[in-house]
């Protein structure tokens, strides 16, 4: 379920903000230097790495503990199969729920900077098109009904506990998991390897032509990609360079590195927040199935 929209379903354009655009789109990590410094020494954690995977998805230890993008998507399903169960009940639908759910893949990860070499070539920066588009658009004449939405709201009521437990399993929660994020990602940003990674990147973009500004330590690409062509060849330059300074995967070990350490930290808390993700998952799964 889409986290901005807790209280209704949405039409389509809000909706890619949210469900549609999980893939990848996570936050950036924070300005180097920016972000709390987690207690602690790395020390013991200097082997632990990210993986780099060939989906363009990238894995990192506290994966473990909170919905990976490929998990989130089947658990959107979930919902929407179980809201749309909950509105038949008042003569409405939700078409999403009968959307061709199989085909929707999570998009690359670019948290660390556009790395997708192949897709590069492919679609440039381009988000491709969603299989839930055409099934959304069926439920647009409903939105703006009052009558609809007041029958949204009481089954996202009715859905409260569930919704509970799918927010408490992402990076942003308020929980051991999202503290365990905050700080490491903070640990990470003020580490200077990211500075040193980035600063890699940056010097890669500029030789290659690019016209280069640094914002919050962080190299943005200032040509314009909006014909489709230039957006290519420039993604493609940007997805060259992580792969020849090695940008993307440094920054990420980094950061799975203070996971890692946090992890261990908190090693009692998250024990049951493991559980609660078996657990959480084994519902989806039976949602879907009977769905």
């Amino acid at each position: 379920m889409p986290k901005k929209n807790m209280n209704r379903a949405v039409p389509l354009g809000i909706l890619l903000g949210g469900i549609l655009a999980l893939g990848g789109c996570a936050a950036a990590p924070s300005a180097p230097g920016t972000a709390a410094a987690p207690s602690g020494t790395l020390s013991g954690f200097e082997g632990v790495t990210a993986t780099l995977n060939a989906d363009y998805s990238i894995t990192l230890p506290l994966d473990e503990y909170t919905l990976t993008d490929a998990e989130q998507i089947r658990a959107d399903q979930a919902y929407s199969i179980q809201l749309d169960s909950c509105l038949s009940l008042s003569g409405y639908s939700y078409a999403a729920a009968r959307a061709d759910w199989s085909s929707v893949r999570p998009m690359d990860d670019r948290q660390f900077g556009f790395w997708a070499t192949e897709l590069a070539a492919e679609q440039g920066y381009a988000v491709p098109p969603d299989p839930r588009e055409e099934a959304m658009g069926i439920d647009v004449p409903t939105f703006g009904d009052p009558r609809y939405d007041t029958a949204v709201d009481a089954c996202n009521q009715t859905m409260m506990e569930w919704i509970a437990a799918q927010d408490a399993l992402t990076r942003d929660s308020s929980g051991v998991v999202g503290s365990i994020h905050q700080i490491a990602t903070g640990g990470a940003a003020a580490d200077p390897r990211t500075s040193e990674a980035l600063h890699d990147q940056e010097l890669c973009l500029r030789d290659a032509g690019l016209t280069i500004t640094v914002e919050d330590g962080r190299p943005q690409i200032e040509d314009s990609t909006e014909e489709a062509a230039e957006g290519k060849r420039i993604a493609g330059i940007q997805a060259g360079c992580a792969a020849s300074t090695g940008s993307v995967q440094r920054q990420a070990d980094v950061v799975a590195q203070y996971q890692a350490q946090q992890i261990e930290q908190h090693s009692a808390e998250l024990v049951e927040a493991r559980a609660a993700k078996d657990v959480f998952l084994a519902e989806v799964a039976t949602i879907i199935a009977g769905g």
